[in-house]
């Protein structure tokens, strides 16, 4: 028994380059669909982003304070419990 190649079936008449151009014509519009998705999906990341954290991209404009002073009366000195000490003024 020995096997040959059969030739490719042809479709009710279509020529086969012309099927093999609609397969690449479908491969790049499925290809750039996915790619303008992604883009897409890329944009929207971002327009949220700059909507949640405002114009200054993340950074805070608040300033830092100092933590305020409060009367300690008998609980000042220094206090240690093991290893750890705490001075209260």
């Amino acid at each position: 028994m020995t096997l040959t190649a059969s030739p490719p079936t042809v479709i009710a008449g279509q020529d086969p380059q012309a099927l093999f151009k609609e397969a690449r014509r479908r491969r790049r519009r499925r290809w750039l669909t996915a790619a303008g998705t992604a883009l897409a999906l890329a944009g929207i990341v971002v327009i949220l982003n700059i909507t949640m954290t405002g114009p200054t991209h993340g950074r805070s404009t608040k300033t830092k304070l100092a933590p305020t002073a409060v009367a300690a009366g008998p609980f000042t000195g220094t206090w240690h419990v093991k290893y750890y000490f705490v001075h209260i003024v």
